[in-house]
């Protein structure tokens, strides 16, 4: 059985001193003085936000699904509830060409496959594709709900956003993990179209579920070690 909990850190340190507080911290910053210490306190809100996690948690369960979790199988993304800029997908297509929609369906397919690739790059032998899974396999599913192409035109540009929540779903189709993405790809010329700043876009949304998929593995575990760690 799987509870939900609250969120962990990224690129952060732990300072913990046997059954003491652990007081999360940037790297380097174990060594400062006890008046920098102090300073630390009176900043912390500052600190988190800035080695936060490139990602927002919705939810989280315990114990760790992930924890030896050999294998995640990525299911096909979907776009349930999609907005393209402001309006909601049958809205944008209806003053789109054939031509047009065409060409962001293509761009809808090329950015999921570089995710699906580059989260498999950046996670040798765990990430592995939709159906390939035994019953005992977790499944990772993305649902992209905004995309904003952008626009590049020399004198002006817009970026090209994308926002989407990432799922962790056990055998039996319980939600256990559920975090919430964005990425952004500012335009310029040497990315001018909208098809490869949604390709780079897939790209961002990998590494971000990357940073998940370590801080739920590695980090969680070196930190709860820390924790199980006598005083010296």
């Amino acid at each position: 059985m799987w509870h939900a909990r609250e969120i962990a850190v990224d690129n952060c340190k732990v300072d913990s001193g046997g059954d003491r507080p652990a007081v999360v911290m940037p790297l380097g910053m174990k060594h400062w003085g006890g008046a920098s210490r102090f300073l630390l306190g009176l900043t912390a809100v500052v600190v988190l936000a800035a080695c936060g996690p490139p990602y927002r948690i919705v939810r989280y369960a315990t114990p760790n699904p992930l924890r030896g979790a050999a294998r995640i199988v990525v299911d096909h993304a979907s776009y349930e509830g999609l907005s393209v800029g402001n309006e909601p997908l049958p809205v944008y297509f209806s003053h789109r060409s054939p031509e047009q929609q065409a060409s962001f369906q293509a761009d809808q397919a090329a950015m999921a496959e570089r995710f699906f690739e580059h989260l498999a790059e950046r996670n040798p032998g765990r990430i592995i594709p939709a159906p390939a899974a035994d019953a005992a396999t977790l499944h990772l599913r993305i649902n992209v709900f905004f995309m904003e192409p952008g626009v590049y035109a020399y004198i002006f540009s817009r970026a090209t956003e994308v926002r989407a929540s990432v799922r962790i779903v056990a055998p039996d189709g319980q939600i256990l993990d559920e975090i919430a993405l964005h990425a952004t790809v500012q335009a310029g010329g040497f990315n001018p179209s909208s098809g490869q700043r949604f390709r780079q876009a897939g790209n961002v949304l990998a590494d971000h579920v990357t940073a998940y998929i370590e801080d739920r593995t590695v980090l969680r575990a070196r930190l709860e070690r820390r924790s199980a760690t006598p005083p010296m």
